[in-house]
């Protein structure tokens, strides 16, 4: 009786049947691993991470500030407000309000100074960015760091943007401050953007939400 049982298990069950059943779960499965990373693919490739920068900001409603005197217009932030720079020809623009008497200004903040110089003598573009890189490298300050450096089209006229990090040893402050500088008519035009904070990381999280503001002031300006 017990061979009989035997026979009939082997009958029913041969191993090659087995053998075919396994390559079809494996093969299935594979398939199945297959479409799940096509599909993870899929959806990394169509929504891409973002730094948080809004760059599709509409300036519509910005404010237009125009200096017949220095010879340009640029487009401010709507919520910005004007601020005294403390050197004539320098207009300064600011996301949080002036201090009132001996109050510290509110920290983080993004600010932006936009003037111009005469071009006395005769810096070519590079000269201009190897000279406020020296200015600052010769500041009371630390932790220097040249961040990147690109050419730049402002109103048609060829510029350079550099960006650099940087601490202020008397303020203890930490920068990214953002420059960028065209020649034109023997002046040199300068738009300053920094993003200040009281620590690197936060100032580094400040100019990564705000930088395409500066993109934007930039491809804003006009000479008049």
């Amino acid at each position: 009786m017990e061979e009989d049982f035997k026979e009939v298990s082997k009958r029913s069950f041969p191993v090659w049947l087995i053998i075919i059943i396994a390559v079809l779960l494996l093969g299935g499965l594979s398939v199945l691993g297959w479409w799940l990373y096509k599909q993870s693919k899929s959806k990394n490739t169509s929504t891409p991470a973002t730094s948080g920068q809004d760059t599709n900001t509409s300036t519509a409603d910005w404010q237009t500030y125009k200096s017949t005197n220095q010879g340009f217009s640029i487009l401010i932030p709507p919520t910005w407000k004007q601020t005294e720079s403390g050197v004539e020809g320098r207009a300064s623009f600011s996301s949080a309000d002036a201090p009132e008497g001996d109050a510290p200004p509110a920290y983080p903040v993004t600010h932006a100074n936009i003037w111009t110089e005469p071009n006395s003598s005769n810096l070519s573009l590079q000269g201009v960015i190897d000279e406020q890189k020296n200015l600052y490298q010769s500041s009371a300050i630390k932790d220097f760091k040249l961040i990147s450096e690109e050419n730049v089209d402002i109103n048609g006229v060829a510029g350079k943007k550099i960006v650099m990090s940087f601490t202020d040893l008397q303020t203890g402050l930490s920068h990214i401050s953002g420059f960028a500088c065209a020649t034109k008519d023997a002046k040199i035009w300068k738009i300053n953007f920094i993003a200040s904070a009281q620590s690197p990381v936060v100032a580094q999280t400040v100019w990564d939400e705000n930088s395409y503001l500066f993109d934007k002031m930039i491809s804003a300006f006009i000479f008049l």
